[in-house]
């Protein structure tokens, strides 16, 4: 959670606007998405990627030009392969303005 966090930071700080450390939140909501895809088999790890073009993906993409958007889907986490508890699922997108940089989460002194 730590390396989420800064690189939201990271994101909302080094802006050359006056909304330097802002960022755009998407909320959805009632998200029944199942833990496993049926075309593979493998892990869900997409769920912003809900079909059509309002999708919280989409919508991001169109308003993160130099301050990044913050999805939070609100998971049901019924019994489709998950433990039966509702939890956020938090997808952080890049500003397509953010110049290209190296982050790593650990340093040596």
């Amino acid at each position: 959670m730590e390396t989420f966090i800064t690189c939201m930071e990271y994101l909302a700080y080094n802006i050359p606007n006056d909304n330097t450390g802002k960022l755009w939140i998407i909320i959805r909501t009632g998200r029944n998405i199942a833990r496993f895809r049926k075309s593979t088999g493998k892990y869900e790890d997409a769920p912003d990627t809900a079909s059509g073009k309002n999708n919280e993906l989409n919508v991001a993409k169109r308003i993160a030009i130099e301050n990044p958007a913050l999805i939070l889907t609100r998971q049901q986490g019924l019994k489709k392969g998950w433990n039966g508890a509702e939890f956020w699922w938090p997808v952080l997108v890049t500003p397509s303005k953010t110049p290209t940089v190296i982050y790593t989460s650990e340093t040596q002194d």
